[in-house]
């Protein structure tokens, strides 16, 4: 009796420089974000132009993903990855000088380049990650932004203790080290020679990928929300830490990844897509009446075990059925999808907030992320026909 071969190796030296780059540019960000509409409000700011600077970076990101994406796959990944953390210091840096309104453009062009490297390290990983563990590696992979999410967002409010510009230029230089992690990486897909025409990058484009990705949308709505009003919401409750709803959902989430993640390829990514994302409306509608500090580590912990756990099966679906070739445009889908519904959540909830309190704009969210199963279940027929499947493939029903 043979025995059963033996897993393909995950924890390789690529994978791990990988792993450590998605760690600090995360923890670049979180620094930030978390931060910015205390430090709006203190300029005189309202929540509605706080929910502006998050929601005007996903949306540029999520807008210009369609293009650089597919951009990376012409250009090469190592060569886009460099190009972005050198553009997203300048930013950063720009951050601690200006004021609120000027601000907001650099934030735009900070979204750009975030696709770019978002895009470009995502595609890369997946040239590192054996195709039979794809939703394994992945899984794994983004337990580096968890880990970020749950220590940058503290050490962005200690660090914003000794001031703005002080913050700015402790994120920049993450964004430097972020670069010199790039600057290391070997080039997985070196691309074409000189810049790609209009016309290609057009025909890069993977618009059934946009289509199914739209449940993205619905979902990621809730983490514009909570990203930029749950310290806020903690603040206005009276519930401490202020950040404890951040926290508590990326450390669950951080603990919840090498336990589920071997069974998003066993059991089937689209079955485990399905139950993580209709446990996320439960989450969210605990988040709208939690007014103990013990609802909202409650909510947390149920929005963060479902909402950081049903991407990683989406993304391995969807990757499954695409070229290697054209992953970083079939990625630029996901990411228009995912980042527009988080700059709308963002804007959308920062009214809401102003004008109605904090417990409409999470009720908002929970509506709308119950719709994503259904829009799911409707569109992917149609994106199945679309794309022929490549490699081997774990899909279930």
């Amino acid at each position: 009796m043979n025995p059963a071969p033996s897993k393909e190796p995950l924890f390789t030296g690529p994978f791990i420089t990988m792993w450590l780059f998605s760690f600090t540019v995360f923890v670049s960000l979180f620094m930030l974000l978390p931060v910015v509409p205390f430090q709006v409000l203190a300029e005189g700011g309202t929540e509605t132009e706080a929910g502006l600077f998050m929601g005007l970076l996903t949306y540029s990101s999520g807008l210009s993903a369609l293009f650089t994406g597919a951009l990376s796959d012409h250009i090469g990944r190592r060569k886009q990855l460099i190009i972005c953390a050198v553009a997203i210091t300048a930013c950063v840096l720009l951050y601690g000088v200006l004021p609120t309104v000027p601000r907001l453009v650099f934030v735009t062009l900070h979204g750009v380049f975030w696709s770019g490297l978002l895009l470009a390290s995502s595609a890369h990983i997946t040239s590192v990650i054996p195709a039979t563990r794809r939703a394994e590696g992945l899984g794994y992979w983004g337990m580096a932004s968890l880990l970020a999410v749950t220590v940058a967002p503290t050490a962005g409010f200690a660090i914003y203790k000794l001031g703005w510009a002080a913050l700015c230029l402790s994120v920049a230089a993450m964004n430097v080290v972020m670069g010199l992690i790039a600057w290391s990486i070997h080039e997985s897909h070196v691309g074409a020679p000189g810049w790609p025409t209009a016309g290609e990058l057009k025909a890069s484009l993977n618009f059934s990928v946009l289509r199914i990705s739209l449940a993205l949308f619905l979902y990621s709505f809730a983490f514009g929300a909570v990203t930029s009003f749950a310290a806020l919401a903690a603040d206005a409750r009276g519930i401490a830490p202020r950040e404890i709803f951040l926290t508590t959902m990326a450390f669950t989430t951080f603990l919840s990844r090498p336990v589920l993640s071997p069974f998003l390829d066993r059991l089937g990514h689209v079955r485990m897509f399905r139950w993580f994302v209709a446990m996320i409306p439960v989450g969210l509608a605990l988040l709208s009446f939690a007014h103990t500090k013990w609802m909202m580590v409650a909510s947390a912990m149920i929005f963060g075990l479902a909402y950081g756990n049903c991407h990683p099966a989406f993304t391995a679906y969807i990757t499954g059925r695409v070229d290697e070739r054209g992953r970083g445009g079939a990625f630029g889908g996901i990411l228009a999808a995912f980042d527009v519904g988080i700059g709308t959540g963002s804007i959308l909830s920062g009214v809401l907030v102003h004008r109605f309190g904090f417990g409409v704009a999470f009720g908002t969210a929970t509506a709308l992320s119950a719709l994503s199963v259904p829009y799911f279940n409707w569109a992917r027929p149609r994106f199945e026909r679309d794309n022929s499947a490549v490699g081997r493939l774990l899909i279930h029903p």
